[in-house]
């Protein structure tokens, strides 16, 4: 026998936890989601674990090969960070042709 009254729920008939939810994901989605999930915990990891592979692909095709500190300072990751992102996306840094290294400093090149 099919429960009719499941048409007639309305957002004020829920309990509280729900009642966040109507507003962001309508009605009809917190039941699907209360059917699917209903007692269980759920984990949702904050937005920036969500978005961080978008974040990352931008991150290589904005990457020149001289940029580095820019993206750096552009997306709030240290220069390592970047340095692991590009590593993970088959790109590497390259090196400034006027930048001295400390190895023209010792021998005077």
């Amino acid at each position: 026998m099919e429960m009719r009254w499941e048409n007639d729920i309305m957002a004020e008939d829920l309990p509280e936890p729900y009642s966040r939810i109507v507003e962001w994901v309508g009605l009809e989605n917190t039941l699907k989601l209360a059917s699917e999930l209903g007692g269980r915990y759920v984990y949702f990891p904050k937005k920036d674990v969500m978005v961080r592979a978008a974040r990352d692909r931008a991150i290589c095709r904005e990457f020149t090969g001289y940029n580095l500190a820019d993206l750096a300072k552009k997306y709030d990751l240290t220069d390592n960070r970047i340095r692991e992102i590009l590593a993970e996306g088959g790109m590497k840094p390259k090196s400034n042709p006027n930048q001295v290294t400390l190895l023209d400093i010792i021998t005077g090149g």
